[in-house]
């Protein structure tokens, strides 16, 4: 189960929020061979809150949950190499996730993989494109990982990630 919103956030929301990200600090790492960023930033409570009112308002009015994590994300892929199994394909232990791309080039291949898993091979189930003030709501135990692929007019994409727990 996938839900997709364009135009997620007004203008003003979407410039603030990227101003956010863009003021804010990360840590690089490297992680099953994808290059991202540890967010420093956090949320202040007025923030998180408003995000998370905002996602109920945009996908259920009731969304039950019982912990929310969010974050800011950087996130690029520093290897020329774009096989399946070089993705991080994983499964989150979360009951829902919504991703809110922020900003980077407008791709199908920088957006959002699905799986499934047939006798240990995965198999693309769905894919859903980077597009600026996108964003997907899916289960956490969803197979998943980033579509990026490695160019030589690689860029950074900008993400908020938030984690419902029930």
């Amino acid at each position: 189960m996938k839900f997709i919103k364009d135009n997620f956030f007004n203008k003003e929301e979407l410039k603030r929020y990227k101003n956010i990200s863009n003021s804010s600090s990360y840590q690089l790492t490297i992680h099953k061979r994808q290059l991202q960023t540890s967010p420093i930033h956090t949320f202040n409570l007025d923030a998180h809150n408003y995000l998370i009112n905002k996602i109920q308002e945009n996908f259920f009015k009731i969304l039950k949950f019982k912990d929310v994590t969010c974050d800011f994300r950087k996130r690029k892929t520093p290897v020329s190499n774009s096989n399946r199994e070089d993705k991080y394909i994983h499964q989150d232990n979360t009951y829902w996730n919504c991703l809110i791309y922020l900003q980077g080039p407008i791709s199908l291949y920088d957006g959002t993989t699905f799986y499934k898993k047939i006798n240990n091979e995965f198999f693309i189930q769905d894919m859903i494109g980077f597009k600026p003030n996108r964003a997907i709501l899916f289960r956490g135990r969803h197979l998943h990982g980033t579509s990026q692929v490695h160019t030589k007019n690689d860029n950074w994409r900008d993400t908020i990630n938030v984690f419902f727990n029930r």
